[in-house]
């Protein structure tokens, strides 16, 4: 099939009546202008997409602390940060200029687990940091002395705030949304 938006999606010879993103739009540090540019082309006109989406400050004391790490080490975390996690009127005005009618955009806030295999969810943080997102902010450091000592300060640095009876959490900040194709 050929492509468009960049060649992140497929071009497609049918409409769809509906397009549901759940969570893509947040590891698109580049922006998801190219994807939402995509998500309409595809969609009949009255399409509906809906989906979810990390907003501003989901992840904020983790994220920090890799920042503060990496600053103290004399490295811009920017570059490494897997993250776009907008605010709702700038995610609104995204889909917006995409060319979608914007029918909702709802924030939600409430704990949340980092992700882990169920046998270890005293080690999610490390894990997350290993081999999830949060491996983005180790590539910042030039040999495996200086990334273990970035996981160990990270987790020392958030134990506090995010580690609850036995488990990891985090402050799940999300956008739910509904718009659509005019």
């Amino acid at each position: 099939a050929a492509m468009s938006a960049n060649n992140i999606l497929p071009k497609l010879d049918i409409p769809f009546d509906a397009a549901v993103s759940e969570d893509l739009l947040s590891y698109t540090p580049e922006g998801p202008e190219l994807i939402l540019s995509g998500v309409y082309d595809a969609l009949k006109p009255g399409g509906r997409f809906v989906g979810e989406i990390g907003a501003d400050g989901n992840m904020e004391t983790f994220r920090m602390a890799c920042y503060d790490f990496l600053r103290e080490q004399g490295v811009d975390a920017t570059p490494y940060d897997p993250y776009f996690f907008p605010t709702s009127s700038e995610f609104g005005a995204m889909l917006e200029a995409a060319g979608f009618e914007v029918v909702d955009v709802t924030e939600l806030n409430h704990k949340a687990l980092f992700p882990c295999r169920a046998d270890r969810e005293d080690m999610a943080l490390l894990d997350y940091m290993h081999t999830g997102m949060g491996s983005s902010f180790l590539k910042a450091l030039p040999d495996l002395a200086a990334r273990r000592r970035m996981v160990n300060e990270v987790a020392h640095m958030c134990f506090q705030s995010l580690f609850h009876q036995g488990k990891w959490t985090y402050q799940s900040i999300r956008l739910q949304y509904t718009a659509v194709k005019k």
